[in-house]
């Protein structure tokens, strides 16, 4: 920043090659992985409404499972048609940023569905979210903003959720685990 009275420095034509160059790199790498993300955690949402299908309302399972495959086909497309023929690599960044979030936003929507369950429930719903963002972690490393964005929408929700579920050891154990992600 310049000072009072000082003309602003401005970057010189390397830095802004080699600025440019890590916006594309980091927008074909947050890029590249989408489809398998997209794939796996498709089969991921199919298992998590098989497992807590006598936990919940068989309307709320189905709902929340359409409405994540409907999402997931809609990002894959918008992916497909628009992003991938952005030419601005911040551009691609952006987008892709917030198709990661609406990805974790759907998620996001099933802790909800568990108020009340059996603590082992909630437990085993936090093991599925730690298997997303163990994943996410090897894909969203490159951009920080992009991956705590992803596991604030995991975990919000589910803290949320065993907090609403009342006291117990285990709901303790759980947020603090939580804390330390």
């Amino acid at each position: 920043m310049a000072a009072p009275g000082e003309q602003p420095v401005e970057p010189r034509r390397g830095e802004q090659h080699v600025t440019r160059e890590l916006n594309q790199a980091l927008a074909h790498h947050l890029l590249h992985g989408r489809r398998t993300a997209d794939t796996g955690q498709a089969l991921l949402a199919i298992l998590t409404t098989y497992i807590f299908w006598p936990a919940v309302s068989p309307a709320h399972a189905i709902g929340w499972l359409s409405i994540f495959v409907v999402s997931a086909l809609a990002r894959w497309l918008y992916r497909a048609r628009v992003v991938e023929k952005l030419e601005d690599p911040a551009e691609v960044t952006r987008r892709v940023r917030i198709d990661v979030t609406i990805s974790a936003a759907t998620w996001g929507a099933w802790p909800p569905l568990l108020i009340g369950v059996p603590d082992a429930d909630l437990a085993v719903l936090m093991m599925v979210f730690a298997g997303l963002i163990a994943a996410a972690t090897s894909t969203l490393v490159g951009d920080p903003r992009t991956f705590y964005a992803f596991t604030g929408f995991l975990l919000g929700p589910l803290a949320i959720a065993i907090l609403l579920s009342g006291p117990s050891r285990l709901h303790v154990a759980l947020l603090v685990l939580m804390a330390l992600v």
